[in-house]
Formats: structure tokens, C-alpha cells, sequence
């Protein structure tokens, strides 16, 4: 059974509060759940090799492509598989996590 969107976004606040960062994608796809789109990151120096993942949880979208109208949060992970930023976007209450 498919969740509503505001199921789905209960459980994504839910979840949230327990990110950290550091964390794996495992230990996040376990707070989240499975994610919308998982797209592997590459440097510009070299494109032979994933340099990390993003893993995009989208609420509600407003187009074929993500826009900055989306509600949705963006993870990203380092060549190491560890979470280095955390976006929320149009969530309120969900504030940004990455290093100072």
C-alpha cells in the first residue's frame, strides 16, 4: 500500500531526527527507509570512479526534473559511503546538518 504524502512525510520527520553525520547509507536508508532516487556522485578530475552517492527522499514534486519548488530532502555521501550534508528543502522544521 503506498503512502500519502503527509505519511510519508511524518515518517521522513521521524527519521530525520535521528541523522547524524558520518553516518552510512545503511544506517540512514534504516531511519528513512528506502529512497526516491540514489545517483552516484563524480569528481570532475576523475569520471571513471563514483566519488560518493546522493539519495533524494522527494515528498511532493512539481515537475519531471527536481526544482527548488520540491519538497524533498537531498543526503549526500563521500567516496567512503559516509553522510556529509543533509538538505532539507520546503520542509520546515527540518534544519540542514553539515560539517562547520
Amino acid at each position: 500500500m503506498k503512502s500519502s504524502p503527509t505519511e510519508k512525510l511524518e515518517a521522513l520527520r521521524s527519521g530525520y531526527a535521528g541523522l547524524r553525520l558520518g553516518q552510512t547509507v545503511d544506517e540512514v536508508t534504516a531511519l528513512l527507509g528506502q529512497p526516491t532516487s540514489n545517483t552516484p556522485n563524480y569528481s570532475k578530475q576523475d569520471r571513471s570512479a563514483p566519488g560518493g552517492t546522493t539519495l533524494r527522499y522527494v515528498v511532493k514534486s512539481h515537475g519531471a526534473a527536481p526544482n527548488t519548488n520540491d519538497e524533498m530532502i537531498t543526503l549526500v555521501f563521500d567516496a567512503g559511503g559516509r553522510l556529509i550534508w543533509a538538505h532539507p528543502q520546503n520542509i520546515p522544521g527540518l534544519a540542514e546538518l553539515k560539517a562547520p
